[in-house]
């Protein structure tokens, strides 16, 4: 019998079945993962999209800000950055009650980020998907707690995401004179 011929009747190794025993555990995990929270990309922490519309809602004044402006910009980005990397989701869902007082109330700011095609964000749940709209409070009721709401279809989704700090969007829209905020 040649080393050849013994190397050929060598049945599987340890090593072989340990490889495919963790490929097939990860598969099992990324799938069941995927299934829970029906988001093929549940890890991915990146927020890239450019809105459609921008709209400040400063004390019962709306103010639109210009696509085309060094504004928009500038608010695309912080509000991608903020999106982006770490984040929560948490069940507290924003009340018709409180959206209207969004609109209403002179004690109260919000920023709202109109997008023409649903976006998602990632975060490792079945919310956030799919929204046409993100709005954050800058001044009045939750403008302290870090908080994106978002809304499908003028319907508000199902809780929030809770991100680091929106603190560089209200100084940025104060500094550039979009909203003075109290």
């Amino acid at each position: 019998m040649t080393k050849a011929d013994t190397s050929a009747k060598r049945g599987p190794s340890i090593l072989s079945f340990l490889i495919m025993l963790v490929l097939v555990v990860g598969a099992f995990a990324y799938l069941s993962f995927t299934a829970y929270s029906r988001d093929a990309l549940w890890f991915w922490p990146y927020f890239d999209e450019t809105p459609d519309s921008i709209v400040v809602r400063c004390y019962e004044e709306k103010v639109a800000v210009p696509h085309d402006s060094q504004e928009f910009t500038e608010l695309t980005r912080l509000v991608n950055a903020q999106l982006s990397g770490d984040k929560q989701w948490q069940e507290m869902t924003l009340s018709d009650e409180s959206f209207e007082a969004y609109l209403a109330d002179p004690s109260m700011a919000v920023l709202e980020m109109m997008y023409s095609a649903p976006v998602d964000v990632h975060t490792g749940t079945a919310m956030f998907l799919s929204i046409d709209t993100l709005l954050t409070p800058l001044a009045g009721r939750f403008a302290n707690e870090n908080f994106f709401f978002g809304a499908r279809q003028e319907r508000h989704t199902g809780g929030l995401v809770h991100v680091k700090d929106t603190q560089p969007i209200k100084d940025y829209i104060n500094q550039s004179g979009l909203c003075v905020l109290k």
